[in-house]
């Protein structure tokens, strides 16, 4: 519910021109069309909301149960897919990329045999100031969002050089008051950009390695009941879970997740269901 009225929403923004939060680009890459963001106030933060969502409903397609039940998340999936696209966030183009890869190699490898002589023909198929849009990654030169992001980095990675140990605490009070001190020609920043870098400025160095080993053993043990277990609504119910969590790590590469409490709670819901889906199935097995 949440997601297709946040779908339709995002719809309307974009053919109404009402109710956006001013987020658009006049330049090159996208030709001046505005970026929808639904209730999230940022196209950003509802890509990465996208994110997650979209493999759930895949999710939902992969287990459902009659033709008009697969039918009805079919048509959610389609409008959670225009939203994406209307977000013009590349960095969750590609997470979503990289989730439905996961998907079908662990699901079904022959699609993904087929689907490879189909990608020459995407230029012909995406709208053509989305394909500039995904493009204008390798030209960072000429990209302000990109050169604003490295300046960040920079700072931020300066930051935790000198305070790896210990953290500046949550929020962007707490954060601005360490980040002020060795920003790079004056770009300030409420956040790094970089879910990673975040976590170790905020909670020092042993929060990242805290959360970098719960998604280890997470993805260990989606191995490890994929591997044991036959049964494809297991495999259809975990994949695109883990898929899900993997792809916004890749989209914490380039933004901070968590600064959004929607879809912080998001992330740690699906993580819970996950572990929840692996112990029923561990129970079923007999293990």
């Amino acid at each position: 519910a949440c997601t297709l009225y946040t779908g339709f929403l995002g719809l309307y923004q974009r053919f109404t021109g009402q109710g956006g939060t001013g987020w658009s680009y006049t330049d090159q890459y996208v030709g001046g069309l505005r970026r929808i963001s639904a209730t999230f106030l940022n196209p950003n933060v509802y890509g990465e909301f996208l994110i997650l969502a979209i493999c759930i409903i895949i999710a939902a397609i992969l287990l459902s149960k009659n033709f008009w039940q697969r039918l009805f998340f079919i048509g959610c999936l389609a409008v959670q897919l225009i939203n994406l696209a209307l977000t013009y966030s590349r960095g969750c183009y590609i997470s979503v990329m990289a989730a439905v890869l996961v998907i079908i190699w662990c699901c079904d490898k022959r699609i993904l045999s087929a689907g490879i002589f189909a990608v020459p023909l995407i230029p012909y198929v995406l709208p053509q100031n989305i394909m500039t849009r995904i493009l204008s990654v390798g030209d960072y030169l000429k990209d302000g969002s990109v050169v604003y992001r490295f300046s960040i980095w920079h700072a931020s990675l300066r930051v935790i050089q000198n305070h790896w140990y210990v953290g500046s605490g949550i929020g962007t009070v707490a954060f601005t008051a360490f980040y002020q001190n060795y920003m790079i020609d004056g770009v300030t920043a409420q956040h790094s950009h970089n879910l990673f870098m975040q976590i170790t400025i905020e909670l020092s160095i042993v929060a990242l390695v805290l959360m970098l080993l719960i998604m280890v053993f997470a993805l260990k043990d989606v191995c490890s009941t994929v591997k044991n277990n036959n049964s494809l609504n297991s495999k259809f119910f975990i994949i695109p879970f883990i898929a899900a969590l993997g792809a916004v790590m890749i989209e914490g590469l380039v933004d901070y997740l968590f600064y959004n409490n929607i879809v912080y709670m998001f992330f740690w819901t699906v993580l819970a269901i996950l572990i929840a889906g692996l112990n029923i199935t561990g129970s079923a097995s007999g293990k």
